[in-house]
């Protein structure tokens, strides 16, 4: 089978209400699956016919306000899901708000990173993670030792001025 896909697809879990009628209008729910700049893949507990022109509303955590347009379906096929049949829809944009869209990529793209970020790095952040009580304890003795050490040569010099003193006085008589 020949790809036909002309942009990159990325993962987005959300929901989709769709609107589809032949005459009559029908409007369901759908589990949202993946999204690239041109459509969504979707699973639908109907089956919907190919070529059709679909209402949508997609609906998920990273934008504000649902993105909603109108598609044409692409393909469908059944599928085990969730064990029960469902079918996978491919739906083509037709007309959407390319801002919104574009918003909603960045947005993936920028929730993916976060993760990947600690499983790259995650050996060097339990390090630090187990390193930083141990250094806060570490610094707190040096500063306390220091202060000890400071209050310590303060007291050993006004003994010695004292002690001259007194040598002194007790010399001159």
């Amino acid at each position: 089978m020949q790809e036909r896909r002309s942009y990159a697809r990325l993962d987005l879990d959300g929901d989709v209400q769709l609107e589809s009628g032949n005459g009559r209008s029908r409007i369901f729910k759908a589990c949202l699956d993946d999204f690239s700049f041109g459509g969504f893949r979707m699973y639908s507990p109907e089956r919907i016919e190919v070529d059709k022109g679909v209402r949508f509303v997609l609906t998920t955590k990273l934008l504000e306000q649902p993105l909603g347009g109108t598609g044409r379906v692409r393909h469908v096929q059944p599928v085990q899901k969730y064990r029960s049949t469902l079918f996978e829809v491919g739906v083509e944009f037709a007309r959407v708000n390319q801002h919104k869209v574009i918003r909603l990529i960045r947005r993936t793209l920028g929730w993916r990173e976060r993760p990947g970020f600690y499983k790259r790095h995650r050996k060097e952040i339990g390090f630090l993670l187990g390193i930083l009580p141990t250094a806060f304890v570490v610094m707190w003795l040096v500063l306390g030792t220091a202060d000890k050490i400071r209050d310590s040569a303060i007291k050993d010099a006004e003994y010695e001025a004292a002690f001259r003193s007194a040598l002194i006085h007790y010399l001159s008589k």
